[in-house]
């Protein structure tokens, strides 16, 4: 079961291979348009996250 509508959306999608959030640059598709933003980030330059440790 699932707490909110649009999670059960998202899980109804897996079975049905619908993936409605496509990437504009390379054509990848998702199921969730969170995926897609996160996956918009390997686009581009901005990469606001780095290691402590080694700056990568």
């Amino acid at each position: 079961s699932f707490r909110q509508p649009a999670d059960l959306v998202v899980h109804q999608r897996t079975h049905t291979g619908e993936r409605p959030w496509r990437c504009e640059e390379c054509g990848k598709a998702y199921v969730a348009s969170w995926d897609l933003k996160r996956h918009r980030l390997s686009h581009g330059g901005d990469r606001p996250w780095a290691c402590g440790d080694c700056g990568k």
